[in-house]
């Protein structure tokens, strides 16, 4: 099975291309140097550091899985094109996420639930040619559901009216 360098150029664009695009949104988009948070964290946010570690794995997996899929499905082009194509879907949702999570929350939630949309199509794609693709994938599922589920919090956190403490009256003499 020979492979050409256009070929090969395609496996390892597709394994780098989340990593690059996600990195350069957090550059460029100024509205997500700023994070914008929610008047009240939610309870079940972990720590900061935690998203760092999980959304390289996210787009390690996205990038990874595809080029192994585009390098074992050589001969099967409607597959790697189905895939390829989704797989743009999701990097697209994922940047619109951090584009528009800093202006209204639940723009960011509603980008959130087209990205898992993808996902799980992808996910359903994967699981036509093999178990292993699966598992590598299945946690970026399970993360966006949890960060669909955080973001849900921060918009009913963010609706809810601040209910002024009840200190007591203060007495001058």
């Amino acid at each position: 099975m020979s492979r050409t360098i256009i070929q090969w150029l395609a496996i390892v664009l597709a394994a780098i291309t989340p990593i690059l695009v996600v990195f350069g949104a957090g550059l460029l988009l100024p509205s997500f140097k700023n994070n914008t948070k929610p008047s009240k964290d939610p309870v079940i946010q972990p720590p900061n550091w935690i998203f760092s570690v999980v959304w390289t794995y996210l787009t390690l997996a996205l990038g990874i899985v595809t080029a192994v899929f585009l390098y074992q499905m050589n001969n099967d082009v409607p597959a790697q094109f189905c895939l390829v194509a989704v797989y743009s879907c999701i990097l697209i949702t994922w940047v619109c996420w951090m584009a528009l999570y800093p202006v209204s929350h639940k723009l960011g939630f509603v980008s959130l639930l087209v990205s898992i949309a993808f996902s799980v199509s992808f996910l359903i794609i994967l699981s036509l040619y093999g178990k292993l693709y699966v598992w590598a994938f299945f946690p970026v599922c399970i993360w966006l559901a949890y960060a669909a589920s955080i973001n849900a919090v921060s918009i009913e956190n963010d609706l809810k009216p601040e209910i002024p403490s009840a200190s007591p009256p203060v007495i001058i003499f």
